[in-house]
């Protein structure tokens, strides 16, 4: 095992005695800058011995990386070891450290016992993404001063960046990415005029961008995202002309973009989202005519978008939503015909979308929503073949739907929901056989739904809630069977509903206040994935019991105001994820099931105005979870269970309208939140318990 103590002479290996002889000779002052360079930190057996010690401090999880770092393997053949020749006295040529490369190999421990000064020839330094190297670094990181590239990123480093980084003037790239140095950024870091890369992102730095960043003229990308940084931006950012990456994202930067920002005309990559700058963006930008990708979301910008964004011809990707931007947007953005990707959703633009949009072909995700767009959706938009998400949802948006969407052969989403769109749906969408999401409600459409929605068949999401659409369900809705959510509240649907859970993958089943009528589609009894159902206020008339199953991850059960007949199964009892079961206003009769109160996780229980006869279940008191329980206007008969006292979040209790006798138990008492309860026309006596008056905020 390696130790820190030296071994004896006669021990070592013949390479190590012989570049004794070599390196251990002491340095002469005056013999010049090669005598100089071999003397400067010690002998090439110095540097191996200073690594051997660095990994006995690892833990022992970094052996088997490490495994070839002995003193019977020569250094220069160790892992991650490049060795390089440099100059010593009369001219004479020998051996250095040059190179240490271990990204990902799993080493463990802390890179402050490292003795770097003992390492003076590395030209490269790279422990990147081993994750478990923990640690500051040691201000002695200044005396690698050939170091080219020091990569320390993807660790768990702490403390701050010495300000002796300064001293590295050979440095051509920095990377100290994704750990957790704190402090500020050394305000000197301009002095490293040779570096073209600067990682410090995902970290914790504060503190302002120092100016003397933009002496760094080399530099060709520069990542400082996901900081605590504040501040302006430098004004004179603009001096960095060999510039094509650009990122301050994620930070809590103020102030406006430099106009100087249009010097930076290498520039392909700039992003500034999630940060608090204001001001309008500068029409210098149009001279960054290599720009493919432009993030300035989630700021405070305000202004329009400026037309002149038409000179970035190169541009692919976009993305300023959540600003404060007003106006029109410009015609001329059809120009860009090389974008991929629009997201300016949620600012303030108006008008209406320039029909130019249907230019940009290669166009496969646009975000127009929460803004102020109206006029019709322009016909143009079918020419956009290749896209796959649009969504322009919650703008002002009216008239009908182009028949052209139908063109979108690509698309996967369509989100349309929240505007004033009319007329009929267009039977043309029933082309978009890739289609997997279409939302359409919160509009005014009418008509019925064209049996050509039965292609969907890659369908998982179909929304068509609150419009005025009429008639039955086409039968061929039966054929999507990888729908997951469907809702069709609050339209004037009729008829029997189609067999939605063929695929059984139905988890969301939504379609009260319209006017559907039967019995339950075949497949329901069996769709155990349901999460939600709900049919509320329709006109089923179907056998509870033999047409609903059991529902295992069901959270909500809706079936008020329906004509439903028959009795509760017990097996409604297994539904244990269920937190509110709404059955009023229908024909259920039978016996509560004693075994609904196995259901503890739920908040509301509505079994108002149906047939229940017997008495309430005794165990009642376990659904100690229970907010609301309305068992008003049943036939239940019996005492009222004493056990309603163990029901500490009861808040609502209606048991009005039955035929329940004896007296109010005292422990109804005990349910402190209690704020309503309904108690009357039944066959009750006596007082009511001063405990529960007291409690009570309103008896009826």
């Amino acid at each position: 095992m390696a130790t820190s103590e030296a071994p004896r002479a006669s021990a070592l290996p013949c390479w190590f005695r012989l570049l004794a002889v070599l390196f251990l000779l002491p340095s002469m002052a005056g013999q010049g800058a090669a005598a100089a360079t071999a003397g400067r930190d010690g002998s090439f057996r110095a540097q191996a011995a200073a690594l051997l010690q660095w990994k006995s401090t690892l833990t022992s999880s970094s052996a088997s990386a490490l495994s070839t770092w002995s003193q019977g393997v020569h250094p220069c053949n160790w892992t991650g070891i490049t060795c390089r020749s440099i100059r010593l006295r009369r001219a004479k040529k020998g051996l250095a450290i040059g190179e240490i490369s271990l990204p990902g190999a799993g080493l463990s421990g802390r890179i402050d016992t490292l003795s770097f000064q003992s390492l003076p020839f590395l030209t490269k330094l790279d422990i990147s993404n081993n994750v478990q190297i923990s640690g500051s670094v040691p201000p002695s990181i200044g005396s690698l001063v050939e170091l080219s590239t020091l990569n320390f990123s993807s660790n768990q480093l702490t403390g701050s960046i010495p300000a002796t980084v300064d001293e590295l003037g050979s440095l051509t790239v920095l990377d100290l990415s994704r750990n957790g140095f704190t402090g500020i950024i050394p305000s000197t870091i301009g002095r490293l005029q040779s570096l073209q890369k600067l990682h410090l992102y995902n970290n914790n730095l504060t503190g302002t961008i120092p100016p003397s960043i933009t002496n760094l003229t080399m530099l060709r990308d520069l990542r400082l995202f996901t900081n605590q940084l504040s501040g302006p931006i430098p004004t004179e950012l603009g001096q960095l002309a060999n510039l094509a990456h650009l990122e301050f994202g994620g930070n809590l930067l103020t102030g406006s973009i430099p106009s100087s920002i249009g010097n930076l005309t290498k520039l392909q990559y700039f992003e500034l989202s999630d940060n608090l700058l204001t001001g309008s963006i500068p029409d210098e930008i149009a001279s960054l005519r290599n720009l493919t990708l432009l993030i300035i979301s989630r700021n405070h910008f305000t202004g329009t978008v400026p037309s002149a964004i038409a000179n970035l011809t190169k541009l692919q990707f976009i993305s300023a939503r959540k600003n404060h931007l007003i106006g029109q947007l410009p015609e001329q953005i059809g120009r860009l015909t090389d974008l991929r990707e629009i997201y300016l959703y949620e600012n303030h633009l108006t008008g209406a979308i320039p029909p130019s949009l249907g230019n940009l072909t290669r166009l496969s995700y646009l975000y127009l929503h929460g803004n102020k767009f109206f006029g019709s959706i322009p016909h143009e938009l079918g020419s956009l073949a290749n896209l796959l998400e649009l969504s322009l949802s919650s703008n002002g948006f009216d008239g009908e739907l182009p028949s052209s969407i139908g063109n979108m052969s690509s698309l996967t989403s369509l989100l349309l929901q929240n505007n004033s769109l009319s007329g009929t749906i267009p039977a043309e969408i029933g082309n978009l056989q890739n289609l997997e999401a279409l939302y359409l409600y919160y509009n005014y459409l009418s008509g019925q739904v064209p049996q050509s929605f039965g292609n969907l068949k890659k369908i998982t999401d179909l929304r068509l809630i609150s419009n005025r659409l009429t008639g039955s369900l086409p039968q061929t809705i039966s054929n999507l069977t990888n729908l997951v959510d469907i809702e069709l509240n609050w339209n004037n649907f009729t008829g029997r509903l189609p067999d939605l859970c063929q695929g059984r993958k139905l988890q969301w089943f939504s379609a009260s206040n319209n006017h559907f009528s039967g019995s339950f589609p075949r497949s329901f009894k069996d769709c155990n994935s349901l999460i939600i159902l709900d049919i509320m206020y329709n006109q089923m008339d179907g056998d509870i019991a033999q047409e609903l199953g059991v529902y295992p991850h069901l959270t909500f059960l809706g079936l008020t105001l329906n004509k439903l007949r028959g009795q509760l199964s017990p097996n409604w009892g297994s539904c244990y994820n269920l937190t509110e079961m709404y059955l009023a206003g229908n024909m259920i009769s039978g016996h509560i099931p004693h075994d609904l109160t196995n259901l503890t996780n739920l908040r509301k229980l509505d079994l108002y105005s149906n047939r229940f006869t017997g008495e309430i279940p005794s165990e009642i008191g376990k659904l100690n979870n229970l907010y609301m329980l309305l068992l008003g206007r049943n036939k239940l008969s019996g005492n009222i269970p004493k056990h309603i006292g163990q029901m500490g979040s009861l808040e609502i209790l209606d048991l009005s309208s039955n035929r329940l006798s004896g007296t109010v138990p005292e422990e109804i008492g005990q349910c402190v939140r209690l704020q309503s309860v309904k108690l009357n026309n039944n066959s009750i006596s006596g007082s009511l318990p001063v405990s529960v008056s007291n409690l009570i905020h309103q008896i009826r």
